[in-house]
């Protein structure tokens, strides 16, 4: 098995700030549940696109990314907040 490498990279235009990342896998509904309840950026695209990667643009947010921020601790209230997602 092969380990995956995500790229990512960074719009800043006058209209916002996006970050595309193109990627093998994307949990989608995830990322929308949470961005529904506040702790993940809005997703404004998000489909596999040619080579079969997803591209993904959200928007760019100020701030630590979730691996930093709970890499040692639950995000707290989570669970509750996202208990449809398996």
């Amino acid at each position: 098995m092969t380990a995956s490498v995500d790229h990512y990279f960074l719009l800043n235009d006058t209209r916002a700030r996006l970050v595309v990342k193109f990627c093998e896998r994307y949990g989608e509904y995830a990322h929308r549940m949470l961005a529904d309840v506040g702790l993940a950026p809005k997703l404004h695209y998000c489909s596999k696109v040619v080579g079969g990667v997803f591209m993904v643009v959200m928007e760019k947010i100020d701030g630590r990314d979730p691996y930093s921020e709970f890499r040692y601790h639950d995000c707290p209230g989570l669970y509750w907040r996202t208990s449809g997602v398996h």
